[in-house]
């Protein structure tokens, strides 16, 4: 396998966002846990050897049986046309994939780069794992569509998903729809999404009391609201050619998402878990949903992505995909977007289900801050003195599953246990083992 770490891909926000980007991106290490003895990793950023020797040691891969190469992002590039321009290493994929004969290409997302940099190396994209099937450009249009907020929405609402009152539009008419939709909502409130984004990025909330809604212009000396501006979100501006959808605001008491593999002949679930967010950016996960929310909501949640997956599978696509929801204070359930690509739980899932090796577990994903910045090793090494690293043995523990911040301070982990109580007990202590 050879595993493209593309969290630069225009399927998920636009390339112009290159400082978005390149934060998403500082998670790639973590694609290692995909990797088995002969597999190649591309990813943007650099491992630490450390992280690399510590994630093969879990996994039971011998280090010097994965090859990772490092191909630096470039503003405004897609990763696989980033790696197909890097000198050279093209011919050497391309010769490895032809002495092993059955190797596929795993992005993240599946954009037409991506498929060019297939035919290039002369291998299939196999975005549903190492024995999934090939899917073909076909695939493409679809994938790009329900990537959108809007066309995401037009195929829930073809699907039978319950989406929340809202109305799409370009830049130009973006105040005038954010006033209609608030004259609308019950609530009182709206969000403001971008059309195409992902993690959250660029949601704004709004009031009758926003500067989007109660200006007269867009800013003050051109610079644009505050949050949408050079500084902020859509470089882009409000031009024609943006596209915006704004939906009620929906009181809520919990995110939820449930991921489903688009299988040759079928949709698959896979699993699912609650979503903790700030300002509707993703920050965490926990799984299962059972027990999180009423039995019902997780039974409707899966009806929507099975049928949301059957539709997928008539268009071509094949691999994985997930659906968000909002589950209303009167319990009513709200599908949000559909993210039509791995996302940012489903490396974890995957890290969950080699660890677990067939033993049910309870398991959730967050960052955790430091007093002050540490290395890798000096950080597993504060885990390890207090016994909660994870343990094959005990099958429990926290894992350093995306290498060293670049700040030494905001560490990514997961946690796996084989009890809910046992999983709190682990959160509650890991804190303290990376406070002085």
């Amino acid at each position: 396998m050879i595993v493209l770490a593309n969290f630069a891909s225009a399927l998920a926000v636009d390339l112009r966002e290159h400082a978005v980007v390149a934060r998403w991106a500082e998670q790639a290490p973590r694609k290692i846990w995909l990797t088995r003895p002969g597999d190649v990793l591309l990813t943007p950023v650099p491992l630490s050897e450390p992280f690399a020797r510590y994630a093969c040691a879990l996994t039971g891969v011998p280090r010097d049986s994965v090859r990772i190469v490092t191909v630096r992002d470039r503003p405004g590039v897609a990763m696989a046309d980033s790696v197909a321009d890097t000198p050279g290493l093209t011919d050497e994929l391309r010769a490895l994939a032809a002495a092993r004969p059955g190797t596929r290409l795993l992005p993240i997302a599946l954009d037409a780069s991506t498929f060019a940099l297939a035919a290039a190396l002369g291998v299939p994209v196999s975005p549903c794992g190492r024995g999934g099937p090939a899917v073909g450009a076909e695939a493409l249009a679809v994938t790009e569509l329900c990537n959108t907020k809007a066309g995401f929405r037009a195929v829930a609402e073809r699907t039978g998903m319950r989406v929340p009152y809202g109305r799409t539009c370009s830049g130009p008419d973006l105040r005038e729809t954010v006033r209609a939709v608030l004259r609308a909502a019950v609530s009182g409130r709206g969000v403001v999404k971008p059309d195409r984004s992902a993690g959250g990025h660029g949601l704004r909330f709004v009031g009758a009391e926003d500067p989007l809604v109660a200006a007269d212009g867009l800013g003050v000396d051109g610079r644009g609201v505050a949050g949408f501006g050079p500084d902020g979100f859509a470089s882009e501006g409000f031009g024609s050619d943006s596209r915006w959808t704004v939906e009620e605001y929906v009181p809520h008491t919990v995110s939820i998402s449930a991921q489903f593999v688009a299988a040759a002949d079928a949709p698959r679930p896979l699993f699912d878990g609650a979503m903790r967010t700030e300002d509707g950016s993703f920050t965490g996960y926990r799984a299962p949903l059972r027990g999180i929310v009423h039995p019902t909501v997780c039974d409707e949640l899966r009806d929507w992505g099975m049928a949301f997956g059957r539709h997928l599978i008539a268009h071509g696509y094949r691999g994985p995909y997930d659906i968000d929801a909002l589950v209303a204070t009167d319990g009513t359930l709200y599908a949000t977007e559909s993210n039509v690509r791995r996302t940012a739980t489903t490396t974890p899932y995957d890290l969950v289900v080699r660890l677990a090796r067939g033993t049910p577990v309870t398991w959730t994903t967050g960052t955790v801050h430091a007093s002050g910045p540490y290395s890798f090793t000096a950080a597993l090494d504060r885990l390890r003195d207090r016994a909660l690293d994870y343990d094959p043995e005990r099958g429990d523990g926290v894992v350093l599953y995306a290498d060293a911040p670049a700040d030494g301070v905001s560490w990514r982990y997961a946690i796996l246990a084989r009890s809910a109580r046992r999983l709190d007990e682990l959160a509650a202590s890991l804190p303290s083992a990376l406070q002085d």
